[in-house]
């Protein structure tokens, strides 16, 4: 067994597991694999792990995507990470166990049986690299539980500085159980043709996440596995709705489709149902698809109301799949950041409830003032004179129309003024001028990366927080908004999109320092807005709804804060257990040795530089410097020393990590 600090075994309750009259399909034991030399899997596009991006003593649970890492009796699988000398494996203690990398996954120490189970589908092999002093086995069930087929068992190859290869091959394998007799091996280096839960739409060539727009396409439940006709949908809704007008017309490269053989659960039922919520996504779906923007659940049942809520900076919308009525105007919402433009005051019976005008992704399709509607007409590049006042609720809104109609025209009910955001059924017209704008601004405003001294975020992982969000009152004392900490964890994905806007909600990265990593604003998930003429108000205020917030990760990150919009402290959540453990020292570098002449009875100014000093965690870094003037802080400082030679120390402190370094530059001043 792997054990933390000391070289010691533990016995085990293991069952022995025999298949009496089953044979296997292959008994893969491959002895003698070189130590460092990596698995390789059957296709090059097969799924391939080696657990490099893990963080000590992290469990593994489902931060993989393709799989999920449980044990039989429940204990999550641990990352280890040699680099602490925690562990009895070589380099580190004379271990006897052997590794690829600095990484290896196992049971812990009280783990016993693990299982691996596919979350995207089905695969036909495992392959895994695996060091034991007791022999250890893969043995593959499908979906009901029963038995396919095996591996052999692998012998003892510890102290040979070699691995062993096990592989398990079958049709329709669902998940994979791995153990001996007493947990006494570890586990790297993973290989499988398993899908992953989000793939590329077929005949679409996805591109880098961080430069697309990312599409999630869910088959509801009712289509009951029609693939063929819900990709028909996909491809109808991409090419004829999507690409029918500028400016996606020709510029679909801008965006990444994907789609999931996991099912979705739109109900229709509304208000208080699943519609354009989380609940409709596939279980626990946003941290197993993180790179998804957008994720559109289609139902094939035609006349359901249709829903968009964005969940922790995630969009989240439903649409049919057959018909058209829906998807261009939820999208305009869960993919652009795009506002309603109905006058919910002319509906029957009137009301000013029907939707929600403020909030979300900026530059907006409306506008609060006439005089912000002109004011954008020389960015927007339209007439000024367009702008008309299309509803008193909620403050007054306005919007761009033509102006080529008599003033005296009700202008709310010419046909004319129906773009995209009022008229789902009319796509006749396109966008619109504005929603044009806001569509462009959608695909030029990714994500930029932290200003220096802030690292960029990891491009392997991201910080997944299960949240719950609620109203309380005590009126009339107190009221507000309360967060609460669900669960939180870290899944291997490309880091999250934030576009800038105006949100009721922000989380905070934080370093150890104090200093932020970044702010990203999100809306308040407990907002649904619908389609108009719906079964219920077009846009209405849960009381309590739980939500996913996927965060960027950074190494040594601290803690993550979520604020409401007055920038009050609604949450801290501290993930110093999520944060890289290893810390690289930094390197001070206080400059080249120098001469300088006396000014005068002082002596002579000098500057000492040492911007060129570095952290290869890219920490941020303090400055102290120590010499004949006292300390001094900063990485630029501008002394006066006299008349002589002098030695000066620049330390440099990577603010809480626990790593310094510290370097001497000569100064003669003659």
């Amino acid at each position: 067994m792997i054990v933390t600090s000391t070289i010691t075994t533990m016995l085990s309750t293991a069952t022995v597991f025999m298949f009496l009259g089953l044979t296997t399909a292959h008994a893969l034991v491959e002895e003698d694999w070189p130590q460092g030399t990596p698995n390789t899997c059957q296709d090059p596009a097969d799924f391939f792990m080696d657990f490099e991006a893990g963080i000590e003593e992290a469990q593994v649970e489902t931060s993989t995507k393709v799989l999920e890492f449980t044990t039989t009796y429940g204990i999550n699988w641990r990352y280890a990470d040699i680099r602490t000398g925690k562990y009895n494996v070589d380099p580190y203690l004379d271990g006897d166990y052997e590794t690829n990398g600095n990484f290896f996954a196992w049971l812990g120490v009280t783990g016993d049986s693990g299982r691996i189970t596919f979350t995207g589908g089905t695969a036909s092999y495992l392959s895994v690299l695996v060091s034991t002093s007791s022999g250890v086995q893969l043995d593959a069930y499908d979906a009901d539980g029963t038995f396919l087929a095996g591996s052999g068992s692998a012998g003892d190859n510890t102290s040979t500085g070699t691995l062993t290869r096990l592989t398990v091959e079958a049709a329709d394998i669902a998940y994979v159980d791995i153990h001996d007799t007493g947990n006494y091996w570890l586990m790297d280096d993973l290989c499988t043709d398993a899908p992953p839960p989000c793939q590329a739409v077929p005949g679409r060539t996805l591109g880098a996440n961080s430069d697309r727009l990312n599409l999630v396409f869910i088959a509801d439940d009712d289509y009951s596995g029609d693939m063929t006709t819900f990709f028909s949908h996909v491809n109808h809704k991409i090419d004829n709705r999507l690409g029918g007008h500028a400016p996606i017309a020709g510029n679909l490269g801008n965006f990444n489709f994907y789609y999931t053989e996991l099912e979705g659960r739109h109900s229709g039922t509304y208000p208080g149902g699943n519609c354009g919520d989380e609940s409709s996504l596939p279980a626990n779906f946003v941290s197993l698809c993180p790179e998804g923007d957008s994720y559109v659940v289609l139902h094939s049942t035609n006349n359901l109301t249709d829903c968009n809520n964005s969940s922790g900076g995630k969009a989240i919308f439903s649409a049919e799949g057959g018909q058209d009525r829906s998807f261009i105007h939820e999208g305009g919402h869960g993919i652009f950041g795009l506002k309603d433009e109905y006058d919910s005051n002319r509906s029957t019976p009137p009301s000013c409830s029907y939707t929600s005008y403020t909030g979300g992704a900026t530059p907006s399709n409306i506008f609060a003032t006439e005089a912000a509607c002109r004011a954008d007409s020389g960015v927007g590049g339209w007439d000024p004179d367009e702008c008309y006042e299309f509803t008193p609720c909620q403050g007054d809104w306005w919007k761009l129309g033509d102006p080529a109609l008599d003033t005296d025209d009700d202008r709310y009910y010419d046909e004319s003024f129906q773009f995209i955001m009022k008229d789902g059924d009319d796509f006749a017209k396109g966008w619109g001028l504005a929603s044009e704008r806001a569509i462009n601004s959608a695909f030029d405003n990714l994500p930029a990366t932290p200003e220096a001294p802030l690292p960029s975020p990891s491009g392997e992982k991201v910080i997944v927080l299960k949240l719950n969000i609620s109203f309380f009152s005590c009126a009339p004392i107190c009221d507000g908004l309360v967060v609460v900490l669900l669960d939180k964890s870290f899944v291997l994905g490309p880091a999250p999109k934030f576009r800038p806007g105006e949100y009721s909600l922000a989380a905070k990265l934080l370093h150890p320092s104090g200093l932020m990593f970044g702010e990203y604003g999100f809306d308040d998930p407990r907002m649904v807005r619908a389609e108009e003429g719906g079964s219920g108000p077009g846009s209405y205020m849960r009381e309590s709804t739980d939500f996913t917030l996927i965060l960027p990760y950074f190494d040594h990150v601290k803690s993550a804060e979520v604020l409401d919009d007055t920038g009050a402290l609604l949450l801290s959540v501290d993930l110093s257990d999520f944060a890289t453990q290893v810390n690289a020292p930094p390197t001070a570098d206080a400059g080249p040795d120098q001469t300088a002449e006396c000014a005068g009875p002082g002596g002579a100014q000098v500057t000492l530089d040492g911007s060129g000093s570095s952290d290869p965690d890219g920490d941020p870094l303090s400055y102290t410097w120590t010499g004949p003037f006292g300390t001094l802080t900063g990485y630029l400082i501008q002394p006066t020393l006299p008349l002589g030679t002098h030695t000066i120390t620049l330390a440099v402190d990577d603010g809480g990590s626990g790593g310094t370094a510290s370097d001497g530059v000569l100064v003669r001043v003659i």
